[in-house]
């Protein structure tokens, strides 16, 4: 309640009164301080001037006695300076500093001069000028004493002479300009309380405009309050309208609570229980009571502390990430915020993101495997290039035919494994972008054109390559696909065939199993060492010291299986044999089921 006290706007204006009167005051203060202190300096500017000037014009006069070698012809000259009202005591010196004459005689001179100079004391200003003859030799030198009395008489003089004109000043702007103040600014001010009481009050709102003759502040002042009071009465309609909302926004509130994509608990910070949850929330962390302990479900103690102290000292947790304990041996992840909802209490938002996070980590190993092949498919790709290079630079080094014969060889070598790495990527990339589109698919044509496809690296036809379908319809596969797993598998079988055994031999056997192409690719050649077994699937990986490839053959094959639903698993012993199975679901079997020696 606003209360009325009429002393406070005399004091008020009392205030008005003297701080009007300090600000004249410092502003009069200040200006008669400079014109004071610019007039006192010109007066001392002149003062020595003139002294300085009757100093030099007798010390001309001195210089004929002096060369004649009658310095006591100059004493008359020295007694009109020592006649001056304010000179003391006049002194004519040797060049070496010994006195000569002086005026009054037996005066003692205070002070220490060298050259033309001048020094201050209290009482006295002290000059000294050099003098010279016709050819600029120094004579000697002529010092005088000046009293300083007549600066101090003008100091004081000009001290009172401000003194009373700044009172005057003061008294008769600082009055009436605080006068002036009081009737345009105090008055109003005590209008605009009193209007302002009353409109609080009566509940109305409103105050009466600023009086005619205010200032343009005043006037302001007076806009400003009524558009507050404005402002109030919008807000009290405001305020009326949110209590009739009330019951509809916890009608709302309800519905959020109960919602069924977050789950919502309200947690006492005191004893860090959970006093209600939300059935989602229920459903999430698995809770059966609401008195659990809110710090149990998070999976690692140092994420559960960072929580809770920022929700202490901010008032609210943004949206993070969490491993939440669902169950004694279960985790999951989960994006979890909250923020204060009263003394020690805590409203908690949970929503489960587990899927989010596996398909986030998942798109992050693609990322990086793209990276990886990137990488190593241009290292894969320069390294043939660089040796393109090179034996063309043998070639302009050396143009003889046997040598151009001998390079153009190496540089057809070159050129291939160039051609084969390129086909390899292109061929991880056609797997990444193809579509697996089932259609019919003579398996047996498929074979037979792969081993056309591979004879060039079948040396002098010494491999046995032979194969056996063991069905005669056609299946439902996709074409791409079972080609490149045929194609690398056959190609990775010829090229680490054993030449040193009598029989080199590839046996490619097809046939289906509940539904499931079942495909063997056998050869006796050199095996796979045991300690690089584990890697073979792996991108751009050659373990093997025969190897020639990009190391993309495998991870093709495994994507391709991968992608299509399928498994891989091969048997190798190093220096005998090895053996790939692959097993691929068909879109629809076959019309008739064959027996599979095999799977016996």
């Amino acid at each position: 309640m606003i209360r009325i006290r009429k002393s406070r706007y005399w004091t008020l204006d009392k205030r008005i009164t003297l701080y009007t009167l300090i600000a004249v005051g410092a502003s009069l203060l200040l200006g008669f301080y400079f014109m004071f202190h610019g007039s006192y300096q010109q007066h001392k500017r002149h003062f020595v001037y003139y002294y300085l000037s009757q100093l030099r014009m007798t010390a001309e006069y001195c210089i004929a006695p002096i060369e004649l070698g009658q310095p006591e012809a100059a004493k008359e000259f020295i007694e009109k300076i020592a006649a001056l009202k304010a000179v003391k005591c006049v002194w004519l010196e040797a060049p070496d500093g010994t006195l000569w004459i002086s005026a009054p005689a037996g005066c003692d001179f205070p002070g220490n001069l060298s050259g033309d100079s001048l020094s201050w004391t209290e009482e006295y200003l002290h000059i000294r000028t050099e003098i010279r003859g016709i050819h600029g030799e120094l004579l000697g030198y002529l010092r005088a004493g000046v009293s300083t009395e007549e600066l101090r008489t003008f100091k004081e003089e000009q001290f009172w002479n401000s003194a009373i004109l700044f009172i005057s000043c003061l008294l008769l702007c600082g009055l009436p300009l605080s006068a002036f103040l009081r009737s345009r600014l105090i008055q109003p001010i005590v209008q605009l309380e009193r209007s302002l009481y009353a409109a609080v009050q009566n509940r109305t709102y409103r105050i009466v405009d600023a009086p005619p003759r205010s200032s343009k502040e005043v006037r302001w002042l007076y806009r400003r309050v009524a558009y507050i009071l404005s402002t109030i009465r919008r807000q009290l309609k405001e305020l009326h309208q949110k209590q009739l909302d009330l019951e509809r926004q916890e009608g709302l509130y309800k519905a959020l609570f109960d919602n069924d994509l977050i789950g919502v608990l309200l947690v006492d910070l005191s004893n860090n229980k959970i006093v209600q949850s939300s059935p989602k929330a229920q459903e999430i962390l698995n809770l059966k009571d609401n008195a659990c302990h809110f710090a149990g479900f998070f999976a690692q103690r140092t994420v559960y502390e960072s929580f809770v102290e920022e929700l202490q000292s901010k008032g609210r947790v943004a949206p993070q990430e969490a491993l939440l304990r669902v169950q004694q041996h279960k985790n999951l992840w989960g994006l979890i915020a909250a923020k204060k909802a009263g003394n020690n209490m805590a409203e908690v938002v949970v929503q489960d993101i587990s899927d989010m996070k596996h398909n986030m980590n998942e798109l992050q190993r693609l990322s990086d495997e793209l990276d990886n092949f990137v990488y190593h498919a241009s290292h894969e790709l320069r390294a043939p290039l660089r040796s393109i290079l090179g034996i063309v630079q043998l070639m302009e080094f050396n143009p003889s035919a046997d040598n151009v014969q001998q390079c153009v060889g190496h540089l057809k070598r070159s050129i291939e494994r160039l051609d084969e790495t390129i086909q390899l990527v292109v061929a991880v990339s056609e797997t990444q972008a193809h579509n697996n589109e089932a259609e019919p698919i003579d398996v047996e044509t498929l074979i037979r054109q792969s081993i056309e496809h591979y004879d060039y690296l079948n040396q002098d036809q010494r491999v046995d390559i032979r194969y056996e379908v063991r069905f005669d319809t056609e299946v439902m596969i996709d074409k791409f696909s079972l080609s490149l797993i045929i194609n690398n598998l056959l190609s990775n079988a010829l090229k680490y065939a054993d030449y040193a055994k009598p029989h080199p031999m590839v046996r490619i056997v097809a046939e289906v199993q509940d539904s499931n192409l079942i495909l063997s690719i056998e050869d006796n050649g050199v095996g796979i060492p045991l300690k690089i077994q584990p890697h073979i699937f792996k991108m751009f990986y050659r373990g093997h010291e025969r190897s020639e490839g990009a190391g993309l053959g495998l991870y093709i094959v495994k994507k391709v299986v991968s992608r299509l639903g399928g498994r891989i698993l091969f048997v190798s012993e190093p220096g005998k044999s090895t053996t790939f199975y692959v097993r691929l679901p068909l879109a629809q079997a076959p019309f008739h089921e064959y027996e599979s020696a095999a799977a016996q």
